[in-house]
């Protein structure tokens, strides 16, 4: 572990064979597409001045090379699988950990500012094309470690792109790596396979998949909390953030005590990190500061990015609401993503047994959090900050909330939607058809009937643009009537 370069040992790993079960879609009918996509790979090269690819700018051709691009990606997914399993039959050799497993094990949060969405699903073709390529090199000498960490990255991608049944996929092999690296270093390896298992629960409780999600997170739970006594990193956050993941299949499966247990653990968890932060920085204040230019001290002063200035009740009373997580931004930057969405899914825990008031006054805590992090990255916390505040603009009976909040909450929702559906269509539309009649029922009760019928119309013609179903259309209009 002294150096970065690898040394390869005599004894020998076997890669793990795990079954796939692959739609037959996935395998029939995508060949003829090869010849279609020399054009899309060409503009997967983003860091070139095009555009984007040369097609008019009607929505049929738009539509088209989505279709295109979709039928490609699922047969990359489809080849990267086949020759995985052509590969599983062979022997490698062990290798020492390398690159990035010599560092302490950590995540980060993706930033995806204003990356089109388009664009970004063109640089997920790229990153799949380039690792089938290797994987079809009999010349390259391929290293099981490295595979896993791009495995890691196309399975999230895949995820993003709610391409879920592909997420699951390559999240299969991703684990089945893992676990092959662990049987020779498992120190090192360990918390890759934690964080694998954790996200594969993620896409198949998204894929519908409940029956394979519960082992998953189950395995991932108990791996992290064996991970706590790590000498290197602390564990705790990624242990929260399992828990929280954990809660959300105890939801689906109607084992609500369970999930606002964990779901308090999560939180404790957390603030219990952050209390020993501002322990640490409070200490730190109070020692003499070496002496350093007027430069030094000006940069320093201006580098507050991280700051907590209205997170107070994260904090001690008598603690300083600005931290930095080890000095490092995009640590801190998880840990507070981590802290909004605990209380969110504790919030959410405390619906599930009847304690609505209490739940509804966490997910204000959620939302300010989400709304910080969102005013230094939009294009990242957009969607959280538009969850939020559509699940507090839709208050029950018994919950103390005046109508003016409740409408503003839904306009905010509704003004975020809309910008999020214009680049994620499919994504965001029901979110915005849900807000909107939030927004009308508000209007409705503060005796603005005429508004709320506008909002209502909104709806309706949404409904009629965006979906082919009579029956949502015609409950619409009920509502509207």
């Amino acid at each position: 572990m002294e150096q970065s370069t690898s040394r390869t040992e005599h004894n020998t790993t076997r890669i793990e064979q795990t079954l796939l079960v692959l739609c037959d879609e996935q395998r029939s009918g995508l060949s003829s597409i090869q010849s279609r996509v020399a054009t899309l790979q060409t503009y997967t090269q983003l860091g070139s001045n095009n555009v984007g690819p040369p097609l008019s700018s009607g929505s049929d051709d738009a539509s088209r090379l989505s279709d295109i691009s979709n039928s490609y990606l699922h047969q990359q997914v489809d080849d990267i699988a086949k020759s995985l399993d052509h590969l599983s039959l062979k022997t490698f050799k062990s290798e020492e950990p390398r690159g990035q497993y010599l560092s302490p094990f950590r995540t980060g949060v993706t930033l995806r500012e204003t990356q089109d969405s388009s664009l970004y699903h063109l640089q997920v073709v790229k990153n799949a094309l380039q690792i089938l390529i290797l994987l079809k090199d009999d010349s390259v000498e391929l290293s099981i470690q490295d595979g896993a960490l791009d495995m890691l990255q196309l399975a999230i991608d895949l995820y993003h792109l709610e391409m879920y049944a592909d997420a699951v996929t390559i999240g299969v092999w991703t684990v089945d790596l893992y676990r092959t690296l662990c049987k020779t270093h498992a120190p090192v390896f360990e918390p890759y396979l934690a964080h694998a298992l954790k996200n594969l629960s993620i896409y198949c409780r998204n894929a519908g998949d409940l029956v394979t999600a519960t082992p998953a997170i189950e395995e991932s739970v108990n791996i992290h909390r064996a991970l706590l006594n790590s000498p290197t990193s602390d564990f705790r956050p990624r242990l929260a953030s399992a828990l929280c993941h954990f809660c959300d299949i105890l939801s689906e499966k109607g084992e609500f005590e369970k999930r606002l247990e964990f779901a308090q653990e999560s939180v404790d968890i957390l603030q219990n990190v952050l209390r020993e932060i501002v322990e640490w920085e409070t200490q730190v204040q109070s020692e003499p500061e070496p002496l350093q230019n007027s430069n030094q001290s000006e940069n320093r002063e201006t580098s507050t990015e991280d700051s907590f200035e209205n997170a107070t009740y994260l904090l001690p009373p008598n603690a300083s609401a600005r931290h930095r997580f080890h000095c490092d931004y995009d640590a801190s930057l998880v840990l507070e993503n981590d802290m909004a969405s605990a209380f969110r899914n504790l919030a959410r825990g405390l619906d599930g047994v009847g304690r609505h008031s209490e739940a509804y006054e966490m997910e204000k805590l959620a939302l300010a959090i989400f709304r910080d992090l969102y005013s230094r990255h939009p294009g990242t916390f957009a969607p959280e900050v538009a969850e939020s505040l559509r699940h507090l603009s839709c208050p029950l009976p018994t919950v103390d909330c005046p109508q003016s909040d409740i409408f503003s909450f839904a306009e905010e929702a509704a003004q975020i939607y809309r910008e999020l559906r214009s680049r994620y269509p499919t994504k965001f539309s029901n979110c915005l058809f849900e807000v909107l009649w939030y927004q009308a029922f508000s209007l409705w009760n503060s005796g603005n009937p005429d508004k709320a019928l506008n909002i209502s119309s909104e709806a309706i013609e949404f409904i009629r643009q965006s979906h082919n179903d009579r029956l949502l259309l015609a409950d619409s209009l009920n509502r509207s009537s």
